[in-house]
């Protein structure tokens, strides 16, 4: 199987500025209150401000949905500043339902939500200021199980009711439009309709450099901040 198999949305986040477009299918996410740039984990990634709400959005639609599938979402953040939550990507209603979210608790360990159930990068831990970071977000549909990763680590788990498909849009760097705001930069953002296995994560994580889309051969551009 090929990395590629059943990639539905990926953005490498390189623009400077403005809306930005994944490679998959040209999405459009709408950049909303001017979302800047900085360099990234791979050539650029694209820099939020929390002071300033901003966020990249996209209306729901059939692409970034999920329900009760195998999914798994990867990329990489970098916080600017530690002790608040901060939204990284997710579909929530800012509420009560989270159809799948990257939550930054305040405690600074990674959660993952999937169906508002979360479970937290325990076996990581807390992150720090100024670094960047490797996550893997799944749920496995056959055993009701939202699972997270980060650095290529072992999986935290927890089980869940089955995964449900909403009418949210899609936020990077907000939820819903709304705080928490990210306070920091997102890089190289996948989403697959099917779990990734332990190879292949292993594959994205490429010993810390990161693999950017079409994944033919490790990019030789990267920086590490």
């Amino acid at each position: 199987m090929a990395l590629t198999d059943n990639l539905v949305f990926y953005a490498k986040l390189d623009e400077a500025s403005g809306n930005r477009v994944d490679e998959v299918s040209a999405t459009v996410l709408t950049d909303n209150n001017t979302v800047t740039s900085n360099p990234g984990k791979l050539v650029t990634s694209a820099q939020f401000t929390a002071a300033n709400s901003e966020y990249l959005s996209k209306t729901d639609n059939a692409q970034l949905s999920s329900g009760d599938i195998d999914f798994t979402w990867t990329g990489w953040f970098y916080l600017d500043s530690l002790g608040a939550q901060r939204s990284v990507f997710g579909k929530s209603d800012n509420a009560t339902v989270d159809e799948y979210r990257l939550l930054i608790l305040a405690t600074n360990v990674p959660t993952w939500y999937v169906n508002n159930t979360g479970v937290q990068a325990s076996t990581f831990g807390a992150c720090s200021a100024s670094t960047w970071y490797f996550f893997c977000g799944q749920y496995d549909a056959t055993n009701n199980l939202a699972k997270i990763s980060i650095n290529n680590g072992a999986f935290d788990t927890v089980s869940q009711t089955p995964g449900i498909d909403t009418a949210h849009p899609f936020n990077i760097g907000a939820n819903n439009g709304s705080a928490p705001y990210m306070n920091g930069r997102v890089d190289e953002l996948g989403f697959w309709k099917r779990l990734l296995t332990a190879g292949e994560i292993t594959q994205l994580y490429n010993a810390g450099n990161g693999l950017a889309y079409p994944f033919s051969t490790p990019s030789s551009f990267f920086l590490m901040f």
